[in-house]
């Protein structure tokens, strides 16, 4: 039996199984989009796998969907995917035993693209984009520094997004083993492969080695989803209709919104000032949620456009909790931010960010200011 995420603006829909672990199976519009977004352990899919607790709820304005299972082989898996706006950001934690080595390559997060893709956007970590057509038969494989995010373009207009989370670092780590192609996708008539590894066992031990284990722990990992459709353009921010925002100063107790003349219900808060810019910062994170209670208290309705800043890499250790430089993107956090926010502020606000190029290419940042989707907690 299904368990069905659909948005109230029926621009898509999300469909996990019931009873099942990982997923979605599909993501959806008029067409299907995404299908078989699973997670791989010795040739075993998380689709097969009983789910002890798997469920859909909705909270702060998101859907979530929940499950957790156990492979054969004695790994632990749990996955939470957050439904907002046109995205899904996702967490795994895979939990691994003592003494057991993986027989096939880990593999996290592989998904197929339904349909003829085009071309391909590939945002690298420095910040640079390129767009290169594709065609089927083709092969591309990313060894070293995989790129932060892929953007692939279908012949109907329709783009898929398929980024990294917030944890760089872990994703580079893997499951500490060797790892020469963490990233890879295949290209056919009518769809798109794509595979993500944190093991790799294509250098077999001799019959003298032993094969290499991971650490028992627990890993986690994190990534995004996200998709577009020419119809989310008439609905997209309603700020750009309602003439001029008025800019707003700040300072560190917050807006300053004395003097505003009644009525005035459009603002834009340009962020340059602020010398830290990383979403994963504590401090800024607080001020942006100071500056959104304000205006959530100032009105029930409006629109706000935050601008002066965009998701980039930083390598500050306390802000992954670290001792020493930890390389991350504040991508995942923007989006957490954002459903937070719309929440916040409740359905009579638009919310929106100005995103400098090649940034405005991601769906799920030209798209940012879509509704959350969902019903708001009240």
């Amino acid at each position: 039996m299904p368990l069905e995420i659909e948005d109230t603006n029926k621009l898509w829909k999300a469909i996990h199984s019931k009873g099942r672990c990982g997923g979605p199976r599909k993501i959806a519009s008029d067409l299907d989009i995404l299908s078989d977004f699973c997670c791989s352990i010795d040739s075993v899919p998380d689709n097969l796998l009983h789910s002890k607790n798997g469920r859909v709820y909705h909270k702060a304005g998101q859907s979530i969907f929940e499950s957790e299972g156990s492979y054969p082989t004695g790994q632990s898996i749990r996955q939470i995917s957050r439904y907002a706006a046109n995205a899904m950001r996702v967490t795994w934690d895979l939990g691994w035993p003592k003494a057991t080595a993986p027989k096939d390559p880990v593999q996290i997060g592989n998904a197929t693209l339904n349909g003829k893709w085009l071309r391909l956007l590939t945002l690298k970590r420095d910040g640079k984009a390129t767009w290169q057509e594709l065609a089927p038969g083709q092969n591309l494989t990313w060894q070293e520094n995989p790129p932060l995010a892929l953007v692939f373009e279908r012949e109907d207009g329709v783009r898929a997004e398929y980024s990294y989370g917030f944890d760089l670092w872990r994703w580079d780590f893997g499951l500490g083993l060797t790892n020469s192609i963490p990233l890879s996708i295949k290209v056919a008539e009518d769809n798109i492969q794509i595979l993500r590894q944190v093991s790799d066992l294509s250098v077999a031990p001799s019959e003298k080695e032993e094969a290499p284990t991971p650490q028992a722990r627990e890993y986690r990992f994190m990534a995004t989803l996200a998709w577009s459709t020419p119809d989310m353009d008439k609905y997209t921010l309603r700020a750009k209709m309602q003439g001029e925002a008025i800019p707003l100063s700040f300072d560190d107790n917050g807006l300053q919104l004395s003097g505003l003349s009644s009525g005035t219900n459009s603002y834009a808060i340009d962020l340059s000032p602020i010398p830290y810019t990383c979403m994963e910062s504590d401090t800024l994170l607080s001020r942006l949620k100071r500056f959104t209670r304000q205006l959530a208290s100032l009105s029930s309705e409006g629109s706000v456009v935050f601008s002066g800043f965009s998701p980039s890499c930083c390598k500050e250790a306390s802000h992954c909790a670290k001792h020493n430089p930890t390389l991350h993107w504040d991508h995942q956090a923007l989006l957490t931010f954002a459903a937070w926010a719309k929440n916040c502020l409740g359905e009579g606000w638009s919310l929106d960010f100005q995103f400098p190029a090649p940034l405005v290419e991601l769906p799920s940042l030209k798209y940012i200011s879509l509704p959350n989707g969902f019903i708001y907690d009240k």
